[in-house]
């Protein structure tokens, strides 16, 4: 019985997503039959079908929340949507889009709070990739002069992948790499 309810709630899963027609066609038939030997193998089936994964955003919190966006459109060719503001929690956010769909959110409110050394664990770095070796050289130079600090100058890792690796304004550590 809780296989068939199960199943019934895929089915209507799928009838409001509208995908895999011939895997809610084939689970309707199980369900109707109550032929729940083909139970496991239309579950095979199922986790057979490979669904498309992709990052959607990452998010940084900021308290500078204009000179971070400004950062990543001066520097990586950001477009920014207009700014988001909850003014009954005065959180405030902008998605910053680059070329190939990738999505950054910068996000501020007045009570988070200061970076600790704890909050090392877990990110690490944003890798932004900029095509060629002389880009990678010529735009870690030009944010140095521009007084950015740079903490990884341009090089090939042991991995292979030509790199650098600077501090955006709030100090997060932003790979620029081929």
């Amino acid at each position: 019985m809780a296989n068939a309810i199960l199943w019934r709630l895929v089915v209507r899963r799928l009838n409001q997503s509208g995908i895999y027609p011939d895997v809610r066609k084939k689970t309707e038939q199980v369900i109707k039959q109550k032929d729940f030997r083909s139970f496991k193998l239309l579950r095979s089936f199922w986790l057979d079908r490979r669904i498309e994964i992709k990052i959607n955003h990452l998010a940084l919190w900021t308290r500078n929340l204009e000179t971070m966006r400004d950062f990543y459109i001066t520097y990586f060719g950001a477009k920014s949507n207009a700014i988001y503001h909850n003014k009954k929690t005065e959180f405030k956010s902008y998605f910053l889009s680059f070329d190939d769909e990738t999505r950054l959110e910068i996000m501020t409110r007045p009570d988070i709070a200061e970076r600790t050394p704890k909050d090392d664990f877990g990110y690490a770095h944003l890798a932004m990739l900029v095509g060629i070796k002389e880009q990678v050289d010529d735009l870690t130079n030009r944010l140095a002069q521009e007084g950015f600090e740079v903490v990884g100058q341009p090089r090939t890792t042991g991995d292979g992948y030509y790199e650098s690796v600077v501090l955006d304004p709030d100090g997060n550590k932003v790979e620029i790499t081929v």
